[in-house]
């Protein structure tokens, strides 16, 4: 042993010298500086200038050195290869070349400085086989190279190592790379106190110039850094009013900001300086005389008509007054139109025709395209366009037999109704003044099965870009599809053998989700100028509750509904590679060809359906045919589309065009019919005879409520989604037995409906609701259930009840009492609205304080969860498991609830989520509102997508005064708390969110990794929320701790957020003008049990409009810098301020209440005016009023045919026992007349039916039927036998 040490230690000696220069020896004040490409804001390529130069990264470490084409840009990698760390990065750095330092100017790189030696690592991907990463110095003199098997696409995690200070370039030096992340491990720089405000000038602008791709591209003298201000922000006017804002955090004293305006005129520029805590400085206005570039022209279609005749079109270039015709080279025509036709070709020759535009003296460049001249055809084009999709992996093949082949590979592109589609589309250009029809067979060769963005099919479109045009950026247009993607319907069976479809916001019919269907979108309602808008920042102009794009989705097809299946998820077109992540294929009816066609005639677009045998299955008709000439009035584009992991073959393609005036006339648009309908969301059980009915009507009118045929109310005003809410009396109901409330709803004359539609019949409609009454039991303060309980018990514990019949008996001032054991429900278990408590006597479910384990409620995969639309409801102390996939836990639908100690854990969606009672619920005023969940833990809740299952959720359709206290989330496979907002149905009810933690969500228990797995989740699309977290942690979460999720003005307070994925705490907004944080009291922590770029990730500020910095950046806030957790004073905290940073599981206090044993607690090193406390809301004990008496009635009830009872007026049994039948003489028997008898109870008097007997045989005594059967039988055998002997004139 002694001698291999030795033989070691001089073999390191000996090593020594050679290896120690790789080595970087770092003091011990190092930092990682960290540039994360999806951190920085998207370039598209062409929008900067050779040489031009951005920061980014921890403190602007990095300074990015652009080429012109340079993009930073949307990605969908990961780096999941051996011995990768998963890393998924959403944009990267695409260089566009090579790195190279011409007259000390760098382009292609990323360059930074260290003052010590350096350990660089970079996640990168390889622009083609071969390529490497290298580090150079201003001279180029190289220092490291990767070593990599690098292959094209490939993606690649290297470290090179820097033994000195200085300045260092990374790039490629033999062609572009990729460059998603970079790491640099280095001396910490040290930086000094800032430079006093009073010292740092105004801004300055030094100069402006437009580009060539009309921006207009400023200059602007301005310190932004440690010695100078936060930020820099640059205002464009027009007209006295602010139309467009560019910012600069970038740590430098000259910033280069671009504007594009959209028109030709005179605009003004204002320049702010600013710093935290200071006032801001303001630059001298800049005056600019803008004139928009006349862009060049590009060839949408190029035909040849036949005989040395060409047809050519380009799109219509803005502020353009003609356009020149130039023919191989010689001026040709000018034409104010936008197309041209040239004749004297020859044929067989090859013919160069270029396009320019003029306006006054200005002239564009010219577009250059070529036809070879040949006889009459149909010009195909192909482009490639829109989010996701890439050049590279769209791909069009022509095929020897005339058909084409559209490939989209590799996730590119994507289908999205709500915006802008992605797609490889093979068109040509129709004259917008013809009607046409296109009809093209569809081959499905195979697709994947994604995330419902995949598609293809047919497609016309009012503009196209051009071919050369190709990126991720949205391009919007109006559209008319006939896609087989994702498509959502409902579908009824008519009692006449025909069908009936709903919009999917129905309440009507099966609902059908196809993962593939057939189906027709139309995307219209927008024009330039609502791009223009959005271009200079206006938002939700486009899409959103008030966008004016308006998208339709309607199936074509029906075969889930004609099948008779159950509402659900299915697919029907086949050759899917991945089949077996689809729910519900429709095996024998799997579609791998089929035939679309779009057609445009005198009436709008129509959009059909075929089947195999050419007979129509279903047609889509637009009544609108000028729908498509917003962007371009002249042409449409028409032709096939891919989208997202596809191949698929169009063959037997046709297009013909005819004259609107040779075609059939218009058809009168139909007027859609409303029917009136009534929807009642009512309770069908009562055991009050006033009885609340709930009920809206879809038009305005009158209703009249009769109850079993007698009426109860006449003539009631009601409004077309304006709820009536009416009490009623129903004393004269029937017990036990269903009643029918009918409600006639008679329709106004006088409505007010939308364009081309009418109601369908302005007659009386009948609606009937069945409702169960049931007798009270008031005095019975407690009614027991059990697993094993019957709905003909008595809710004594004796005798419970089963859980559904509990809920449906129960009234104001009971406690229903789970027993302890398993409750396997197979459905799932609906407290309706309208069963409520009141605030003086509320109703309660709790688990019986006897038991010794809590009673677990399990819906074995198969029932829904519980869904509770009361109000005035307290439950306590039992769980809630195993859903159905997509089905909540318990979702609170009613007010004034509060649950109390339950878990909910391994559900199929959110664990507990308030949430709307039923689509007709379309105000907040109708939504769940002042609810408490106190003190509940939910764990382990996944759908089987990763996608939605939350541990608690308030969100979308929730009203005001919610609060979760004392709540435990955690390894649920989306977010602990989720309180997301849609622009679709508005902003929600704020939500308080109090001494909670959020912990391992994104995270299975077993080490899955699942959704998004964010702790605190606080709202969504830009809506104000003013939600509240409050002395609440959030630590391990995979992705953000405390993560505003763009809403603009959530309300943090005395917050710990510790070793989160990503950002520990995130405040931004994506299209919210303004914001308005407020954060007070945050501990912000990492230590080193994450890995080096989880740590280097700070936190994600992005302040927008008036925000008022200081709300949330204050010396109470100690956010994590990538390196330590600092304040606005630039004092730190570190691991000594808590007592324990070793998590060894929470447990809960005999009131409920969390003990964190210690973990993220605090000390007496802690800042006083930050952090959590221990301060939790305690569960108040459990105390049950003992039952009162029965007053049970005297008289026998004995409508059973087998048992009696003595009956109290509550309805419960007491003394139940059999009959004990006795035989009771009617009257006596004769020779000439039968006799009558029959068995009665001798204790209750219960009777049989009476019976006939002769004389002979009727005065002797039966056997007792019940204590001797089989001597019943003998008498009654003998009866029969002498009856028949009677007949024949003898005895047996």
């Amino acid at each position: 042993m002694k001698t291999k040490l030795i033989s070691l230690l001089l073999t390191a000696l000996i090593l020594l010298p050679v290896i120690a220069p790789v080595i970087p020896v770092f003091a011990e004040d190092i930092t990682t500086y960290l540039l994360d490409a999806s951190a920085l804001p998207d370039v598209p390529g062409n929008s900067k200038e050779n040489g031009d130069t951005d920061t980014g990264g921890t403190k602007s470490f990095f300074t990015i050195h652009y080429k012109a084409a340079t993009r930073i840009e949307s990605t969908a990698n990961i780096f999941d290869g051996a011995g990768q760390d998963g890393f998924s990065p959403s944009k990267r750095i695409n260089l566009q070349g090579k790195m190279e330092i011409t007259n000390g100017v760098a382009t292609g790189a990323i360059s930074f400085t260290t003052q010590g030696p350096a350990e660089v690592k970079v996640w990168w991907g390889c622009g083609d086989t071969g390529r490497q990463m290298s580090l150079i110095d201003a001279s180029s003199n190289v220092y490291a190279t990767t070593s990599e098997a690098a292959v094209k696409n490939g993606l690649y995690i290297s470290t090179l190592n820097l033994d000195k200070a200085g300045t260092y370039y990374l790039g490629g030096l033999e062609g572009s790379n990729y460059i998603y992340k970079v790491a640099v491990k280095t001396k910490t720089l040290d930086l000094g106190p800032r430079a006093d405000w009073s010292t740092i000038s105004a801004p300055k602008f030094v100069s402006n110039t437009t580009t060539d791709e009309g921006r207009v591209q400023l200059e602007i003298n301005a310190v932004v850094g440690h010695n100078g201000a936060d930020n820099l922000v640059v205002n464009m006017y027009q007209d006295g009013k602010i139309i467009s804002t560019a910012k600069s955090t970038s740590y430098k004293s000259l910033h280069k900001l671009s504007f594009s305006p959209v028109e030709t005129g005179t605009y003004t520029f204002e320049a702010i300086i600013s710093r935290e805590g200071e006032e801001s400085k303001t630059s001298e206005l800049l005056v600019y005389d803008y004139v928009l570039p006349l862009e060049a022209p590009y060839v949408t279609n190029c035909a040849n008509l036949g005989n040395g005749v060409v047809n050519v079109i380009w799109n219509p270039v803005r502020e353009a007054e003609s356009y020149n015709i130039y023919v191989n080279g010689e001026f040709h025509s000018n034409t104010t139109d936008r197309d041209a036709v040239i004749t004297g070709l020859t044929n067989g020759s090859t013919a160069k025709i270029e396009i320019e535009a003029l306006r006054g003296n200005d002239i564009s460049g010219k577009s250059n395209n070529s036809i070879k001249v040949g006889k009459k055809d149909i010009a195909w084009n192909f482009t490639v366009y829109g989010p996701s999709a890439k050049k590279s992996n769209n791909v069009a093949t022509v095929n020897s037999d005339g058909s084409v082949t559209l490939k989209s590979l590799n996730g590119s592109g994507k289908l999205q109704p709500t915006g802008a589609d992605g797609l490889g589309f093979y068109y040509t250009a129709v004259p917008a003044d013809q009607n046409f029809t296109f009809t093209a067979k569809v081959l499905v060769n195979y697709w994947t099965f994604s995330n419902g963005q995949e598609g293809f099919g047919l497609m016309v479109t009012d503009h196209v870009p051009s071919s050369s045009d190709t990126g991720s950026a949205d391009f919007w247009t109006n559209q008319y599809m006939a896609a087989c993607t994702k498509i959502e319907y409902r579908y009824e069976d008519l009692e006449d053998g025909g069908y009936q479809l709903y919009t999917t916001d129905s309440i009507l019919g099966y609902k059908y989700s196809m993962k593939l269907g057939v189906g027709s979108i139309s995307k219209i309602g927008i024009d330039q100028s609502i791009l223009d808008r959005t271009s200079l920042g206006e938002t939700g102009l486009i899409v959103g509750q008030n966008g004016y794009l308006k998208t339709v989705i309607e199936t074509l097809e029906c075969r889930a509904g004609f099948l008779g299946k159950y509402a659900g998820t299915y697919n029907v077109i086949g050759n899917c590679k991945n089949e077996e992540n689809l729910e519900g294929n429709l095996d024998e009816y799997l579609l791998t060809e089929l035939t679309l066609e779009i057609q445009k005639n005198n009436t709008g677009y129509f959009i059909t359906y075929y089947d195999k045998n050419g007979d129509v299955v279903r047609t889509v008709k637009n009544y609108e045919p000028d729908a498509l000439e917003s962007f371009d009035s002249d042409y449409v584009y028409v032709g096939m589309f891919a989208a997202r992991n596809a191949s698929v073959t169009f063959k037997d393609i046709k297009l013909t065009t005819i004259d609107p005036a040779e075609d059939a006339p218009a058809e009168e648009r139909p007027i859609q019919q409303i029917i009136p309908t009534v929807t009642v969301t009512s309770s069908t059980a009562s055991t009050s005879t006033d009885y609340e009915l709930i009920a809206d009507f879809n038009l305005d009118g009158t209703a009249k409520i009769s109850l079993n045929g007698k009426t109860v109310m006449d003539n009631i005003p009601v409004k077309a989604y304006e709820r009536l809410s009416q009490v009623i009396d129903i004393s004269n109901a029937s017990y036990e037995l269903p009643n029918t409330i009918r409600i006639e709803f008679t329709p106004s004359a006088e409505q007010n409906l939308p364009e081309y539609t009418e109601v369908s019949t302005y007659s009386t409609q009948f609606y009937d609701h069945q409702l169960t009454l049931y007798k009270g039991a008031e005095h019975r303060k407690n009614i027991y259930v059990s697993p094993n309980g019957l709905y003909n018990g008595n809710g004594s514990k004796e005798h419970p009840y089963d859980i559904f019949t509990a809920v449906d008996r129960v009234v104001p001032g009971q406690t229903i009492i789970l027993m302890e054991g398993t409750y396997k429900l197979e459905t799932g278990l609906k407290i309706q609205r309208g069963t409520n408590g009141t605030q003086e006597n509320p109703i309660r479910m709790i688990a019986d304080p006897e038991a010794k384990t809590r009673p677990v409620i399990d819906f074995k995969g198969m029932g829904t969860g519980i869904l509770h639309g009361g109000d005035w409801w307290y439950f306590y102390g039992f769980d809630v498991t195993n859903s159905l996939d997509g089905q909540k836990g318990f979702q609170i639908s009613g007010n004034n609830n509060v649950l109390d100690q339950i878990h909910t854990y391994y559900n199929g969606n959110t664990g507990i989520q308030l949430s709307r009672y039923a689509t007709v619920d379309l105000t907040i005023d109708q939504w769940p509102a002042n609810n408490l969940i106190l003190n509940c833990t939910s764990w382990g809740n996944a759908d089987s997508g990763y996608e939605d299952a939350d541990g608690f959720a308030a969100k979308l359709t929730i009203g005001e005064g919610n609060v979760f206290d004392g709540c435990i989330a955690y390894n649920n496979a989306d977010d602990g708390w989720d309180l997301y907002a849609k622009v679709a149905t508005g902003s929600i009810g704020s939500v308080t969110i109090k001494n909670c933690i959020a912990y391992a969500n994104g995270y299975l228990e077993d080490g899955t990794v699942a959704g998004n797995g964010n702790g605190f989740k606080m709202g969504g699309d830009s809506l104000s929320g003013q939600h509240q977290l409050i002395n609440s942690i959030a630590f391990n979460n995979r992705a953000k701790g405390i993560d505003s999720n763009s809403c603009p003005d959530i309300i943090v307070k005395n917050c710990i957020s510790y070793n989160n994925g990503s950002h520990n705490v995130a405040l931004y907004t994506n299209s919210a003008n303004n914001t308005d944080f407020v954060a007070n009291g945050i501990i912000s922590f990492k230590d080193n049990k994450l890995s080096t770029d989880q740590l280097a990730v700070k936190e994600n500020f992005k302040p927008k409009g008036n925000q008022d910095v200081e709300k949330y950046q204050n010396e109470s806030n100690f956010y994590w810098n990538g390196e330590t957790s600092i304040n606005n004073l630039g004092e730190s905290i570190s691991a000594d301020i808590f007592v324990s940073l070793e998590f060894t599981g929470f447990t809960r206090n005999s009131d409920g209440s969390i003990n964190r044993n210690g973990f993220l607690e605090l000390n007496e090193k802690a800042p006083s005016n930050a952090g959590t406390d221990n301060s939790y809301t305690p569960t108040k004990p459990i105390t049950l009023v003992p039952n009162e008496d029965c007053n049970y009635s005297e008289v026998w009830t004995n409508t059973d045919s087998y048992v009696h009872w003595h009956e109290c007026e509550c309805g419960d049994k007491a003394d139940i026992g059999n009959h004990e039948f006795v035989l009771v003489i009617d009257r006596e028997a004769t020779k000439d007349v039968p006799g009558l008898n029959h068995y009665e109870c001798s204790t209750c008097g219960h009777k049989l039916p009476q019976n006939e007997y002769y004389l002979d045989v009727g005065t002797q005594q039966p056997p007792n039927i019940f204590e001797d059967f089989g001597g019943w039988l003998s008498w009654l055998f003998q009866i029969i036998i002498d009856f028949f002997a009677s007949l024949f004139g003898g005895k047996s």
